[in-house]
């Protein structure tokens, strides 16, 4: 979170009650600036939690959406807390799309009691009724397998055509478009997947479940939900690296690296970082799996 002024309550109560208060004077100095800045007001001003989000809004919304993300660059979704200007920023928006990521349980009542005409979305179900953040996943990180992905494109094109109907044809044909892409996109990974000599991968943060599930590998995180594994666990995980011969580990960019660097000199084994919150989600995406790639063969 961004550094606050001298004074600043300490207490997480105390600390929403003086975040409450500077955002109701931020939040006319962000309309002020709105209006300043001259905003079209047929752009859909919308808010979505990461970077990923982002690229699904901008391919389909294209210039008609000013696409704002509450994440700040440097942090994980696991231990994020927004500063009071972000918070203040959304006073514009028309949409919040939510993902499930851990800050949006702690922040999203927040930003719902400090702006009530605010429509927020679960955009990775199908229908578009507000949902409680994260309801009915065990794993939030779903942006990292494209065709799940393509539930919350579907999403973005069905809010987007209802707030602007006139311009329906147009999200429609960008989702189509995009659609197509992130179907490549699965049989890329598939086909770079497919040809493995094991199974299993390490890595820092429990980042890429969903992406594993969808090609048959086995995730072995050395952290998940903010819980680092214990010592007997770690030294298991390091006798099964070497059993099958193990010569990576990952390291996600946002989260504590500590456990991965340790465990891969212990294994003489190389530390690939990756991150798997890039807004250029294409290309990055097929980094990862050929990275993937290269671990499991």
């Amino acid at each position: 979170m961004s550094p606050l002024p001298a004074g600043a309550p300490a207490g997480p109560r105390e600390m929403k009650q003086f975040v409450r208060a500077i955002c109701a004077g931020l939040a006319v100095f962000a309309l002020a600036q709105t209006v300043q800045a001259g905003d079209d007001p047929r752009v859909t001003r919308v808010f979505v939690s990461i970077p990923p989000q982002k690229f699904l809004a901008d391919r389909i919304g294209g210039d008609r959406v000013d696409v704002r993300v509450m994440l700040e660059p440097g942090h994980a979704p696991e231990t994020f807390d927004p500063s009071p200007r972000r918070m203040a920023e959304v006073a514009g928006a028309e949409f919040y799309f939510s993902v499930g990521v851990p800050f949006e349980k702690a922040w999203l009542p927040e930003i719902r009691k400090q702006n009530p005409e605010l429509r927020v979305i679960d955009c990775c179900v199908q229908d578009l009724e507000p949902a409680a953040p994260g309801a009915g996943r065990d794993d939030p990180h779903v942006w990292v397998s494209p065709m799940r992905f393509l539930d919350a494109a579907h999403v973005f094109s069905t809010a987007l055509a209802q707030r602007d109907t006139v311009r329906k044809g147009i999200y429609t044909r960008n989702y189509r478009d995009l659609s197509a892409e992130l179907v490549m996109l699965h049989r890329d990974l598939r086909y770079l997947l497919g040809n493995r000599r094991i199974d299993e991968f390490i890595i820092s943060h429990a980042a890429l479940g969903p992406l594993a599930l969808d090609h048959g590998l086995i995730q072995i995180a050395l952290e998940s939900g903010g819980r680092e594994v214990g010592p007997e666990t770690l030294a298991g995980i390091a006798a099964l690296a070497r059993r099958l011969d193990i010569r990576a580990v990952f390291a996600v960019k946002q989260n504590s690296q500590a456990p991965a660097r340790a465990l891969a000199r212990e294994l003489d084994a190389e530390l690939i970082e990756i991150d798997p919150l890039a807004e250029n989600y294409l290309d990055n995406m097929r980094a990862i799996g050929r990275l993937l790639a290269q671990a499991t063969q």
